[in-house]
């Protein structure tokens, strides 16, 4: 047996294994309606596989140019008589027949352009030949550093667009063939012209399992099924890597040793894993030092993370070798193990800008507080070995902050614990360290542990700033703690050493810490203080951190300062204060706002509208929009919460605007606007649409404590004159909803009716009297009265009830005077709707007798 599988430039036809590609390319070129471009890594076969579609499709009558472009030319016109030179020489017949008028065309096109000259070289050689002219360009991503790439695409472009003509038939015999590791579309540098988009892509893969037993066959190598398996686990069917791993198992079978599955493991180490990696691992590895997108796609290969690779850069992870192509897929798969290994984040921790790269990367998340990606740089591509001492605890006190982000405590606690044992640990980075540390047990709600780390930071010589927010949150664990007698004493002690060392240190602390620390501090204060009854301590506190706190502590403290003041004045000068950088934020500008709870703004609106300053109630209704807090459809429900939130709201101009506004009567925040405005001034109008709502809502069990509220106010106002009848109709929609859950809102309304009766009844208002008590006896829901306030109380209630209507009947007939009345004198009578009527007393007789209406005097 002699050695076959030697180094060849051109592999032998004896050992070539053809490829979907080469079938792929066979019937583009017989086609010859669009030109066929090859895209591939290097070192794959292209160069074979085109020579290979030369050797088997070239005929007599045809004419086959390859043409390698890594050759620099200075000139378009250089460029298009090389290829004519080449053509040319590939058939030394053809030159010798055409030389002569080849010469003619150049001398007559000289000063026009190099394109027309080349056309009709190209004419004057298909018009000498009977077949094809196929013109095979290899390697034409060299040509993305030439300035005339874009007219050599252009010419090849027009040669398929211009055959139609009825001069250039022939143009129909020529076709070209590209091949390269870049599309020609890439190559295109004047994005103004036809991008180059007539082609047909064709993509040279890998071998298969049964390719790759062919090649075997031919090479003669007689290989176990389980040194294939193993071949092909390895590879994944790279061509190059195949044949050179097989050029050594040929070679231990030429001495007489039988190759195993370990041996290809053993060959696979030896070629790719020494400290000269052979082809295509060196030129892999060479494209990702030099191409930092490449590398960071390399890195989110290693961890999955395929969203974070561009499409442009998965294109370039195939033509590198380093992927594999899977169209249409989400994931993108490694080309083979031996590429994955030789790529692996150990070696790419080594290489010379690495970790310099991989901490920009990692500064710019932790900046964003991207903290899963911040960690995953940190874990996969930061080698702390390479990181400068000066600069390393640095960045691991930064890892321990992304590891809180993460709420991974225990993980942040121990790279913070660790710094206490490097004596190379800087004193600012740990005392950084124990701050954090102390922020971290609080957060877990150890709090005697932070306090500890708190007290530690405090009287340190570290940071200034940190020792100051350290002063401020030993308050939060004191009081968490509840331990001392004299808790409230303590924090307060604290809080006011907090405030004192600031004052002291002002002009050395960030402008940040003053506002965030003196702010919150003062705010405390007020609290604690206004808690232990002392308010004219409390309100002076208050007042302090409006002055010095930040934006949202202004806020803040002016909603607990404004309960407390009782001169509105004062008031209106701190709320102006507090909402001063709202107010001066111009409406539809881009700001920093400062964030607070929903409350706050609620609250604070409510100080506003009571104290008619227009200008702060619309800039805090328009910062709850633009913070997020309410989107722009829904600040209705916000104008609503600040109306209700007043001391004795009696301005009902908003509510009017909310219901007059409407788009439909079902939405929530109108029906909340109908019930404040029925309880605060009803009128006929919208008690109608309110219980309109009212009968939806009852029906589809969503009434409100304000809709009983409301409907508390409709049955205790509704009795005079003709209301009694809108009275009647919220009892009747109440009594369908006596097993809706919140029942004791009904109860309270039966129990002010029934007060109510009391109170009419001890007054002798015998008329009212009669009317609520008869409205009463025939509506209230006895379920419900015997759930609220007991069966026996119930009855107690019913017949007090039943006496007061009896008594209520009896003395209105014994209190009006005899009056003789004739059948047909007109009368006017109330009926127990409140309907008045004027009629023949002959036709009410009866119903007066009975007690349905009564005779008014």
């Amino acid at each position: 047996m002699q050695k076959k599988l030697s180094s060849y430039a051109i592999i032998p036809d004896s050992l070539y294994v053809e490829r979907d590609a080469d079938r792929q390319l066979a019937r583009a070129i017989v086609d010859m309606r669009k030109p066929p471009y090859v895209l591939v890594a290097r070192q794959m076969g292209k160069t074979n596989l085109l020579l290979n579609a030369k050797r088997r499709l070239q005929t007599a009558d045809d004419v086959f140019c390859y043409l390698d472009l890594t050759r620099r030319l200075p000139t378009l016109n250089d460029f298009f008589e090389y290829v004519v030179e080449r053509v040319l020489d590939a058939n030394l017949a053809l030159r010798a027949a055409v030389s002569e008028q080849i010469r003619e065309i150049r001398v007559s096109s000289a000063g026009r352009l190099p394109a027309i000259a080349y056309e009709k070289c190209l004419l004057a050689i298909l018009n000498r030949i009977a077949g094809r002219l196929v013109i095979i360009l290899d390697e034409v991503d060299s040509l993305a550093s030439c300035t005339f790439s874009d007219a050599i695409f252009s010419q090849i472009r027009s040669v398929y667009f211009e055959r139609g003509n009825e001069g250039l038939k022939s143009l129909q015999r020529l076709t070209y063939v590209l091949s390269g590791v870049a599309e020609p579309r890439e190559l295109i540098k004047d994005r103004s012209i036809s991008p180059f988009n007539i082609g047909d892509r064709i993509v040279l893969d890998d071998f298969s399992r049964a390719e790759m037993a062919s090649f075997a066959d031919k090479a003669s190598l007689a290989l176990a099924p389980d040194v294939l398996d193993r071949l092909f686990a390895r590879t994944a069917g790279n061509p190059r890597m195949i044949w050179d791993i097989c050029s050594q198992l040929e070679d231990m079978i030429l001495s007489g040793a039988d190759p195993t599955p370990d041996s290809v493991d053993s060959i696979v180490e030896r070629l790719y894993f020494a400290d000269l990696p052979s082809p295509p691992i060196d030129h892999i590895r060479s494209l990702v030092v030099d191409d930092r997108d490449l590398r960071s796609a390399v890195v989110a290969l290693h961890s999955g993370d395929y969203a974070r690779i561009s499409d442009i850069i998965r294109s370039r992870l195939f033509l590198a070798g380093i992927a594999r192509s899977v169209t249409g897929e989400m994931v993108v798969e490694w080309r083979n193990s031996i590429v994955r290994q030789s790529l692996s984040p150990d070696w790419l921790s080594t290489l010379p800008d690495a970790s310099s790269d991989a901490l920009i990367r990692f500064d710019s998340l932790f900046a964003a507080s991207d903290f899963a990606e911040a960690e995953r740089v940190f874990g996969t591509e930061v080698n702390l070995s390479v990181v400068p001492l000066t600069i390393r605890h640095q960045y691991l006190l930064k890892r321990a902050h992304v590891l809180v982000g993460l709420n991974r405590f225990d993980d942040a606690l121990g790279v913070i614990d660790a710094f206490d044992a490097d004596v190379t640990c800087p004193y600012a980075v740990r005392m950084s360290g124990a701050f954090l540390r102390a922020c971290i047990h609080a957060d877990m709600g150890k709090d005697q542990k932070a306090l500890a780390e708190f007290a530690k930071v405090a009287s340190s010589d570290g940071d200034l700033d940190q020792r100051a927010f350290a002063k401020y949150r030993i308050t939060g664990c004191l009081l968490r703690l509840r331990e001392p007698h004299d808790v409230v004493r303590q924090s307060v002690d604290a809080l006011q050493e907090a405030v004192r060392f600031v004052e002291d240190k002002r002009d050395a602390l960030q402008a940040r810490t003053v506002t965030e620390v003196l702010g919150n501090s003062y705010l405390s204060l007020g609290q604690l203080l206004h808690a232990q009854q002392s308010d004219a301590f409390s309100i002076e506190a208050l007042k302090n951190a409006i002055v010095e706190g930040s934006d949202s502590i202004k806020l803040r403290s002016a909603k607990e300062l404004l309960g407390l003041l009782t001169n509105d004045e004062e008031r209106r000068k701190y709320l102006g204060i507090a909402c001063r950088h709202l107010v001066a934020i111009e409406p539809g500008a881009s700001s920093r706002l400062a964030s607070v709870e929903r409350q706050v703004v609620a609250s604070l609106g409510s100080w506003a509208s009571q104290l008619n300053m227009h200008e702060e109630y619309d800039a805090l209704l328009s910062y709850a929009i633009r913070s997020g807090m309410v989107a722009n459809d829904s600040i209705n429900a916000l104008r609503l919460e600040i109306w209700g939130g007043q001391s004795n709201p009696s301005d009902i101009k908003v509510l009017r605007e909310i219901i007059d506004a409407r788009t439909s009567l079902l939405d929530e925040n109108v029906g909340l606007a109908l019930a404040y405005i029925v309880r605060t001034q009803p009128s006929g109008t919208y008690i109608q649409l309110f219980l309109d709502r009212f009968d939806w809502a009852a029906k589809q069990r969503k009434l409100s404590e304000e809709d009983f509220e409301a409907a508390h106010s409709i049955l205790l106002v509704g009795f005079d004159g003709r209301q009694i009848s809108t009275a009647e109709r919220a009892a009747e929609i109440l009594q369908s909803v006596v097993g809706y859950s919140p029942y004791y809102e009904l109860v309270h309304l039966w129990l002010a009716i029934y007060s109510a009766i009391s109170f009419l009844n001890a007054r002798r208002e015998r008329f009212r009297t009669e009317l609520f008590a008869d409205f009463f006896l025939k509506n209230a829901p006895l379920p419900v009265l015997e759930r609220g306030f007991g069966k026996a109380a119930s009855e107690t209630m019913l017949k007090r009830i039943n006496a007061i209507y009896a008594s209520a009947k009896r003395e209105q007939l014994r209190d009006r005077p005899p009056r003789k009345i004739g059948r047909n004198a007109i009368v006017r009578v109330r009926y127990a709707d409140g309907t008045i009527l004027a009629r023949k007393y002959k036709r009410v007789e009866q119903e007066i007798r009975h007690g349905d209406c009564v005779l008014l005097v």
